[in-house]
């Protein structure tokens, strides 16, 4: 045999044909594959993607000045970034407290499923129940299963609650009966379950799960299965996402998501104008007071020192100097705003409140950092809601906005001290012209001209405040939100899990790769010796393979396998797989013997017991007595008689006799045509307790010395190989050895050894041939193979 192994590459062929043959198993695992997969979409909740696309406004930025600008302004809350940062906007969407309020509003803490055998039937807003916990907050959640008797009363079955130790749930069992609308005391607390609109005569005895979780457990569990993403870089559209078991519940969320952020963003919105209301009303009940001690005192003035004349000169000053004056009101007017804002900023740090905006200080810095500090401290709030004080978040901010609020204070007081100076210097130069204009009598009008300033001073600022009153007013209740939503829930109406057609695909590969690795794993570690493929390394020459006939359901494997020798299968007139496999054999022999016509000795041996010898030494025998050829069958194997039971066993004459007996002639221990007519069979007679030494005697060559004048072919049934001596005893004086390998039986491991047996001439003139192939796990199939033959009968 070549030095290589037997298994190094993986016939495809072979392993095509050896999966076909076993299709009654892909047959059985597909299915089950299937029926397992149509369970399990059957049993699964399907899930569904909804989704809407919102659009986030811009805020509108121009290059107005005065009121318009800083309505606009004020209008526009954004972030440190800026107003119109869509990633802070994209993280607000996904804070926790806002899918806790959805939850609030759709009342998504309890459910409601109808059991059934595979799948429970989930109730949104369409449940037969409502039920609400009584007496105190749900901490832990709760599962109840409740019968519905009938319209009127119900059965408590079982209450479970959550261990938050354990991570299980706790069963209580005890049994509750009651009446729609009755308070029921259980163990986990008051219970009252009402029958609502949507109960059916349908639901009497089915019977009911209900579920209810704390607000932010339940929020935790919607908020993992809530997408949102941006659509691009350049717009500021965002893609909102939602997978749930049920399609509207889902809409509903996304809609709900949407109304709770505006409706936050309103909150945030009027929180500055509520302190700027405040700031406002504040300054102008002062400033009302002052106005009116100013006004009782030019009154006085005037009535004491009877200085009406003076108001002529006094239009004139003011015509003179009307541009400086104007500018000296507006500036003062701002000063006071600016030193009141100065003033509210002088408090500990620990004291953080928000910062009046659009109060008319007409400095972008000032104006960009109190809005900057103002949303800061309202994210600070927020988060502060649902930790506390020393969280490391919490007091970064705190530092920002100490950073802020120093930075304020600074550009406020230079703010004041440029107005203060512009004040001065234009009060300088009012002065001046109001002197040449009142040298007469320069003490009453410089009084009453001082006093009409500050007069003129107050009005302006009075009459700005106001304004600015109506216009928070206005602010309050105009409401543009932020948000547009451009596209509504919407989505597909197939699940996006289960998968089905992926399910089903993933089953189908299951079943039939299963049973795929299976058969080549056994075939992988099977060392049996099953076709012709396995013996194909062999150098020896193959002479030809018989098939197995026997029932292929019970094809028996090793020691179990057993030849029926009484059995003749070769017949005149038969042309079934078999006779022809025969006569296969029979033609290959006659090649061999080309140079001689008569007297060929062939002994048939194996490596194992039980390989066919005496089947095949018999049937071989029959097929060249239908050639016309005479034949001898000797059973050579002295240690039993399995040949001898094709002529009846008899005990009186045989090889046996023979070998002891010099007298003993070959024609009077033979079996004459008992078969057939050109079949003779030298029986073994008795079983000798020497086998191997009448063997070695010169009585057993001179016996085939006289076979081979009188019969065509000698057929020699001889003991396997691998046990005793006999067969190299008889091998030296036969002409060729039909070595027998019987599939199912000889082992691969065994080739090795049967091929050196060749190489080394251990046999004279060694042939293969392959006994018992099993017709279905052969691609050569015997019974197509030879089946065509019978036609021709």
């Amino acid at each position: 045999m070549k030095n290589q192994d037997l298994d190094e590459t993986i016939d495809i062929r072979k392993l095509f044909y050896l999966l076909l043959s076993k299709w009654i198993w892909f047959v059985g695992t597909v299915f089950v594959s299937i029926v397992v997969a149509s369970l399990y979409l059957a049993m699964t909740p399907k899930k569904y993607l909804r989704t809407e696309k919102v659009l986030f406004v811009e805020s509108q930025k121009n290059d107005q000045s005065g009121m318009d600008k800083q309505l606009s302004e004020y209008i526009s809350i954004g972030s440190l970034q800026g107003s119109n940062n869509i990633n802070d906007k994209i993280l607000t969407l996904q804070d926790p407290m806002i899918m806790q309020e959805v939850v609030r509003l759709l009342g998504l803490e309890t459910s409601y499923q109808l059991r059934r055998p595979l799948k429970d039937k989930e109730f949104y807003k369409n449940s037969p129940i409502d039920f609400s916990f009584g007496d105190k907050s749900l901490m832990l959640p709760i599962e109840i299963s409740l019968e519905l008797l009938n319209e009127n009363e119900f059965n408590i079955e079982e209450i479970k609650q959550f261990d938050s130790n354990t991570n299980e749930y706790i069963s209580f069992d005890e049994g509750y009966k009651g009446q729609f609308g009755d308070t029921i005391h259980t163990a986990i607390g008051s219970l009252l379950i009402n029958k609502t609109s949507y109960y059916k005569a349908d639901y009497d005895n089915k019977q009911i799960i209900v579920s209810s979780c704390p607000i932010p457990m339940i929020s935790t569990h919607y908020s993992a299965n809530l997408g949102i993403q941006k659509i691009n870089k350049e717009a500021n559209v965002i893609q909102i996402s939602m997978t749930d078991t049920s399609i509207k519940r889902a809409d509903d969320i996304l809609k709900t998501l949407i109304t709770v952020y505006n409706t936050n963003w309103l909150k945030d919105k009027n929180r500055i104008a509520v302190s700027t209301s405040e700031f406002i009303n504040s300054r102008l009940a002062i400033i009302e007071k002052e106005l009116t001690s100013v006004d009782h005192d030019i009154n006085l003035f005037k009535s004491k020192n009877n200085v009406s004349d003076i108001d002529e000169a006094g239009k004139e000053y003011m015509r003179q100097s009307n541009e400086s004056e104007q500018r000296i009101f507006e500036m003062n007017t701002r000063l006071s705003l600016a030193r009141y804002i100065r003033k509210s900023l002088d408090v500990s740090k620990d004291d953080y409140h928000m910062i009046p905006v659009n109060t008319g200080l007409e400095s972008n810095v000032v104006e960009r950092q109190i809005t900057s500090y103002n949303d800061l401290l309202i994210k600070r709030n927020n988060l502060l809601y649902n930790s506390s004080k020393k969280n490391p978040l919490i007091l970064q901010i705190n530092h920002n906005l100490e950073a802020l609020r120093n930075n304020l204070i600074l550009n406020l007081d230079e703010l004041i001290y440029s107005i203060n100076l512009f004040i001065t210097k234009q009060e300088s130069n009012t002065t001046q012209r109001g002197n040449n204009l009142t040298s007469n009598n320069p003490e009453k009008v410089s009084f009453l001209l001082s006093a009409e300033r500050r007069q003129k001073v107050k009005e302006s600022l009075y009459l700005f405040l106001l304004h600015k009153r109506e216009q928070n007013e206005l602010s309050k209740i105009f409401v543009a939100y932020s948000t547009k939503v451009i596209d509504p829930p919407h989505g597909s109406l197939s699940p996006i899990n289960p998968k089905r057609k992926i399910i089903l695909l993933i089953a189908l590969i299951i079943g039939l790769g299963v049973p795929a690795a299976f058969i080549y794993v056994l075939d992988l570690y099977d060392n049996d010796i099953n076709n012709r493929d396995d013996i194909k390394l062999l150098t020896i020459p193959f002479i030809g393979e018989l098939p197995q006939m026997a029932d292929k359901k019970r094809v028996k494997r090793r020691k179990q396998t057993r030849i029926q020798n009484s059995k003749l299968a070769v017949k005149e007139g038969l042309n079934d797989p078999l006779n022809e496999a025969f006569r296969s054999i029979r033609t290959n022999l006659s090649f061999m013997f080309q140079n001689s016509d008569k007297g060929h000795v062939i002994m048939i041996s194996s490596l194992h017991p039980g390989s066919g010898k005496t089947f095949i030494s018999m049937n071989l025998a029959l097929s060249t007595a239908l050639s016309e050829s005479k034949s001898l069958v000797i059973n050579a194997d002295l240690r039993q008689g399995a040949l001898s039971e094709y002529v009846g066993n008899p005990k009186n004459k045989g090889l046996s006799f023979l070998l002891r007996n010099k007298e003993e002639r070959l024609k009077d221990n033979v079996v004459k045509g008992t078969l057939h007519p050109n079949v003779d069979v030298v029986p073994l007679g008795m079983i000798p307790p020497n086998p191997a030494e009448l063997l070695m005697k010169p009585k057993f060559k001179e016996l085939l010395d006289e076979a081979r004048k009188e019969y065509d072919f000698i057929f020699i049934d001889c003991p396997p190989i691998d046990l005793i001596t006999d067969t190299m005893i008889i091998s030296k004086h036969v002409d060729t050895t039909l070595f027998v390998i019987r599939s199912k039986l000889a082992d691969k491991r065994d080739l090795p050894y049967i091929d050196n047996l060749y190489s080394e001439n251990s046999y004279p003139n060694m042939a293969v041939i392959l006994n018992g192939v099993v017709e279905y796990n052969s691609k050569y199939g015997y019974g197509r193979r030879y089946a065509k033959y019978s036609r021709y009968r």
